[in-house]
């Protein structure tokens, strides 16, 4: 057997593989100069004295999708809802009151416990179940 013969397919092997570096070589000078196009065409923005969080950032740059929004609030909502259930066979207004008179009704209420550190109330809407 010639012992060109015998190497050849290493021969080939290191081709191919030098054909793939070269390939990567420029493939990684065109990504080099890209980058560089585009720090000249989009420099990083300057520092300031007082750096914000990154999820003040982000916050900030971004809307609340109506539906996320609406969850929310109805959420903080609940959070400051106070719900009344009657004793048996009681009732805690008349049926004929309308809602004004409901809230003036529960604003005297609280407002007969009310101590002097006690955070305002202010009653916003009523509903009856």
């Amino acid at each position: 057997m010639d012992s060109s013969t015998a190497i050849s397919p290493q021969v080939a092997a290191i081709t191919t593989v030098s054909k793939t570096l070269k390939k990567n070589a420029e493939d990684l000078t065109q990504l080099k100069n890209t980058i560089a196009e585009n720090k000249i065409v989009h420099p990083p923005p300057s520092q300031s004295t007082n750096a914000h969080s990154y999820s003040a950032i982000i916050q900030q740059n971004m809307q609340t999708p109506a539906p996320v929004s609406a969850a929310l609030s109805r959420a903080a909502t609940k959070e400051h809802q106070i719900l009344f259930e009657p004793a048996t066979g009681e009732k805690i207004y008349k049926p004929n009151d309308n809602s004004t008179e409901i809230a003036k009704k529960f604003e005297q209420a609280f407002s007969t416990v009310q101590s002097e550190d006690s955070p305002a109330l202010q009653i916003k809407a009523t509903t009856r179940l």
